[in-house]
């Protein structure tokens, strides 16, 4: 009989997926004419509905949210209730890791997945089918996307020593990997020396679409700006995800490569799927795949115009549910409207601070992430190390027009605005991540 009820069930959780598969593909194609001006809709009372189930489903199968529900006297069916659940954070996840999870788990099809642990925190845990990829291939619709359109990524996809020994750098991905690209660049291997061969392989594949990571896809901008490279083939379009992204790689890369450049935002959590539409590189947040928040120091929401800590809640992990999960990610708030979450800005970590002399915290927020700077354009990659307060080891990739202008630019804006006292190393590469990206701050001081 127990056989028998674990078949029935996940028959059950197979057909639910079916059904709700076509249902966000009709979803998506609603948010796409949104977007687009063909028609007006609200999508407040589709999310909220989404929202409900996903705190009820918790409630029932998860002992660490019927716990936690019942002790705070949160009614999973009351909307207002939400705002009074407690948050989730990292260190709750691993103190909890098994009442977090689905007491059905076994009979939820899932997934392991990890975090990078690039914030010194690195988490794994299960995840249940969801709906990234139609978030991706709708991401990649509206920048002009065609079914068959080949894609490639550039990502941290490692490559085995033989091909390394024949300057391959790029492997063949499997067909369920279409949306996220068909074939990946590794990230991993990009230098000065093997550079050339990335630009001759990409003129062989002729990709309609780039996807990747910011640093990587602007070191092989710069490359193609300094040498004056003619591609062989038009992009329609490349999408920037999975770091912090500034507006001079934006611009190298526009320049570079001639095509349209679109932002994407999510993580491993599976809970916030955010996207941009136009130049203006605001931040749109699906209604579809989970609930957005942007939480200030007080624990409240922020107003429109003011930065607070991204919090998500994501609506199709039954292996998991992350409800009201911190990512330590930071935005600028810009209303919701039709139950879309707008973020003005993503910015770089909660983490991504420097200590001044007196051992105060100098977030980057300001001082970096939100001017223009003219140097930026000449450097393939940077990263800043500090060890002690008030100093700072600043590593960078020059790009062929980098100068002493711009290192003094560079020590003046630490220097002068905090007090910081910086040293510039120029080198050849700076050392990624296991995942081939580049960790902006490094900090050892505090």
């Amino acid at each position: 009989m127990k056989n028998n009820r674990y078949t029935l069930y996940k028959a059950y959780n197979f057909l639910k997926l079916l059904y709700d598969r076509p249902n966000m593909k009709r979803n998506l194609v609603r948010l796409l004419h949104y977007h687009s001006g063909v028609e007006s809709s609200d999508f407040s009372n589709t999310k909220n509905k989404l929202l409900k189930e996903i705190l009820e489903y918790a409630k029932i199968y998860c002992p660490y949210y019927k716990e936690l529900f019942e002790s705070h006297k949160i009614n999973v069916r009351n909307i207002d209730d939400f705002d009074i659940i407690p948050f989730l954070d990292k260190e709750i996840i691993k103190l909890n890791i098994k009442s977090l999870q689905s007491n059905n788990l076994k009979r939820v099809t899932n997934y392991i997945m990890n975090t990078g642990g690039t914030t010194g925190t690195p988490l794994t845990f299960p995840v249940s089918s969801h709906f990234d990829n139609l978030h991706q291939v709708f991401a990649f619709k509206l920048l002009g996307y065609n079914n068959g359109d080949k894609i490639i990524a550039v990502d941290g996809t490692k490559i085995c020593e033989k091909n390394i020994k024949k300057n391959i750098y790029w492997k063949k991905m499997h067909n369920n990997a279409a949306p996220y690209g068909s074939i990946a660049f590794s990230s991993l291997y990009i230098t000065n020396d093997t550079i050339q061969h990335y630009i001759d392989q990409l003129n062989i594949e002729k990709p309609m679409f780039v996807r990747g990571y910011p640093t990587a896809i602007n070191y092989l901008a710069v490359y193609i700006i300094e040498n004056g490279i003619d591609l062989s083939f038009k992009l329609k379009g490349i999408q920037l995800t999975a770091e912090t992204i500034f507006e001079e790689q934006i611009s190298n890369i526009q320049k570079a490569f001639k095509c349209k450049v679109g932002l994407q935002y999510g993580h491993s959590e599976v809970s916030v799927f955010a996207y941009t539409i136009d130049d203006t590189y605001e931040y749109y947040c699906s209604p579809f795949y989970g609930n957005t928040e942007v939480i200030g120091v007080n624990g409240k929401h922020v107003e429109i115009g003011e930065i607070g800590e991204i919090v998500v809640t994501g609506f199709y992990n039954k292996a998991m549910p992350f409800i009201r999960y911190k990512t330590d990610d930071l935005a600028l708030y810009d209303g919701t409207v039709d139950g879309i979450v707008k973020l003005r800005h993503i910015y770089g970590r909660n983490q991504d601070y420097l200590f001044d002399e007196f051992g105060e915290k100098v977030f980057l927020i300001g001082l970096i992430y939100g001017g223009h700077h003219e140097f930026l354009n000449h450097i393939k990659k940077w990263q800043i190390i500090q060890n002690q307060f008030g100093h700072i080891t600043i590593k960078i990739v020059a790009g062929n027009s980098f100068s002493k202008v711009d290192e003094k630019s560079i020590e003046e804006l630490f220097l002068k605005n905090n007090g910081i006292i910086s040293i510039i190393d120029v080198v050849e590469e700076i050392q990624l991540t296991e995942r081939g990206k580049t960790k902006f701050v490094i900090q050892n001081a505090g």
